[in-house]
């Protein structure tokens, strides 16, 4: 199957569109308000006009057929009363996500058979659409399966597929294999560009999807990624590239450094997984720790209600000392051995009306081969109200006999209680820590405004052991606007936002997100400026976005 990346051509393509003649506007919203109808076991047929050749009606002026999410309309239409068969030429047909047209069409025992097929989810034109030279829709489960079919867009064929499956209520990106989305039907761009000014630009591709595979089942995403170009002391690039099916993985990945390089290998394949790491960004504070190698396997079985996990694992792990961040420093720790372990789950829950109880104990024992035998256990509590307005309430409590060996089978102890208010705008949280006599909240009201939501949230957060990190303390506000989504072809929309920081007093972080609307989709561009880091992790320093979202 030859294949071509989508995102790249939608960002980098020339705008040729190709569109069709105007739908055949109906008379009537509905076909069942046609003036003559005819039922038949597959849906409506409908008309303005019908005529009668033998057992055959003929539907015209405004010839309609309507089935289980999907309305046709057409010039003509005839339904052969013996054969209990719809025949359909030139075709148009909508339903909730998508439009589509067909040179013709059969409809017979609940499969609507149609050739010369184009697929589209613009709202206007063509400039995104699948074409099919035979395509089967299947009434019943709104399955639409597509045979000997190109993906294209602005005019150019991007990709050929001997066979694809759309769901009809559902976003495009599901059902083009390597094309991921978020919810509302965001398209995960993986293009990369950002600017600092003391390391300059980070400029490439991550987890670019190339189409292929057979039958969609396989895909596979290229990495090519400059980092910190301007800095020679921080310059990297990354090359990447990842295979995946249901059931497994295969992932490589180097990173060039200035005077050294990171290289990452991983394969999970059913219950096998395999893991090579050098990369030590996630391992320069002392005493921390990453795997550099592991192999093993874990399987998870289900008796009754309990859930059981045997695992067994060989593997070396570094621990760092020194905060170097190149491998193998001379101050490194290192452990490596064997492990064989069993993890027990038995979730229980309890409904009644708008209540429901969920409780989750659990077990974790590990034996090693050159070191005493860890046990960690734990619950979960956790109980839920909603009707008028919804209640949260979680407890979360873990112990162990001492420190594993490995972080693999790690649980660290934790002694958290949480909870959660939503009413109608407003909504609440808090949780504690009694381990680390951390206090934190927010309060969030997001009222509905005639142009889009306005949200302002207050989060407050009280160390009572400051560990001296300079984030012992938070009290910011945060303002922002989301606009409705735009659906006017060719409109703009703007997505602000502020903080501000009253512990340290000034504004911690303000962004601006343009939105643009075409007739297939939604562009944005945004960027955010951080000025008071308010967690462990955030930095003082500006980042751009760049999104997709289908209309």
């Amino acid at each position: 199957m030859r294949s071509l990346s989508l995102l790249m051509f939608l960002f980098f393509g020339s705008a040729m569109a190709q569109t069709l003649a105007d739908d055949p506007a109906l008379p009537y919203e509905r076909c069942a308000d046609a003036p003559y109808l005819a039922e038949t076991p597959d849906g409506i047929v409908g008309g303005v006009n019908v005529e009668y050749d033998g057992s055959i009606a003929i539907f015209s002026d405004g010839a309609c057929f309507e089935s289980t999410g999907l309305q046709v309309r057409a010039k003509e239409i005839r339904f052969d009363q013996d054969k209990k068969e719809i025949s359909i030429q030139d075709l148009t047909a909508q339903t909730k996500a998508y439009r589509f047209r067909a040179r013709q069409g059969v409809v017979r025992d609940r499969v609507f058979r149609a050739r010369g097929i184009g697929l589209t989810t613009c709202k206007c034109g063509e400039d995104l659409r699948i074409v099919a030279q035979e395509a089967a829709f299947h009434t019943e489960s709104g399955l639409l399966v597509l045979e000997q079919s190109s993906l294209e867009t602005y005019g150019l064929e991007l990709a050929r597929l001997e066979r694809l499956q759309v769901a009809i209520d559902q976003p495009v990106t599901t059902a083009i294999p390597g094309l991921s989305a978020g919810s509302g039907g965001s398209i995960n761009v993986p293009l990369r560009f950002g600017y600092g000014f003391s390391d300059g630009p980070t400029l490439g591709v991550e987890d670019l999807p190339l189409l292929g595979g057979e039958e969609g089942r396989v895909g596979t995403t290229l990495t090519l990624l400059g980092s910190n170009l301007s800095n020679p002391t921080t310059r990297s690039v990354t090359i990447g590239a990842a295979v995946s099916k249901p059931g497994s993985s295969l992932r490589f990945r180097t990173v060039f450094r200035s005077q050294w390089f990171d290289f990452y290998s991983g394969l999970e394949s059913g219950p096998l997984f395999f893991k090579v790491d050098t990369n030590r960004d996630q391992a320069t504070e002392a005493t921390s720790r990453m795997s550099t190698f592991e192999m093993g396997l874990r399987q998870t079985f289900r008796l009754g209600g309990l859930l059981l996990s045997p695992f067994g694992r060989i593997a070396e792990e570094q621990t760092s000392s020194d905060g170097d961040p190149k491998p193998y420093s001379a101050a490194d720790a290192y452990v490596s051995g064997l492990t064989a372990g069993l993890e027990l789950r038995y979730p229980l829950e309890l409904r009644e009306g708008a209540m429901a109880l969920r409780f989750e104990p659990w077990a974790l024992g590990a034996a090693y081969n050159n070191d005493p035998p860890y046990l960690a256990a734990g619950l979960r509590l956790e109980g839920r109200y909603s009707r008028d307005f919804t209640l949260k309430l979680a407890y979360d409590y873990s112990l162990q006999n001492r420190t594993s060996r490995y972080l693999y089978e790690r649980h660290d102890p934790v002694n958290r209680a949480s909870g959660e208010l939503g009413f109608s705008d407003l909504a609440l949280r808090s949780s504690f820590d009694f381990l680390d006599r951390e206090l934190g909240a927010s309060v969030r009201y997001s009222p509905k405004l005639p142009d889009g939501v306005l949200t302002g949230e207050f989060r407050y957060r009280n160390d009572f052991i400051p560990d001296n990190d300079g984030f012992d303390q938070q009290r910011e506000l945060l303002l922002a606007f989301e606009p409705n989504p735009l659906s006017c072809t060719y409109s703009f929309a703007l997505a602000p936002s502020l903080g501000y920081d009253f512990w340290r007093g000034g504004f911690s972080r303000a962004g601006l997100e343009l939105r643009y609307a075409d007739c297939c989709l939604v562009w944005k561009v945004g960027y955010q400026q951080v000025f008071i880091p308010q967690v462990s992790g955030e930095s003082a320093a500006g980042r751009f976005s760049f999104g997709l979202e289908l209309r």
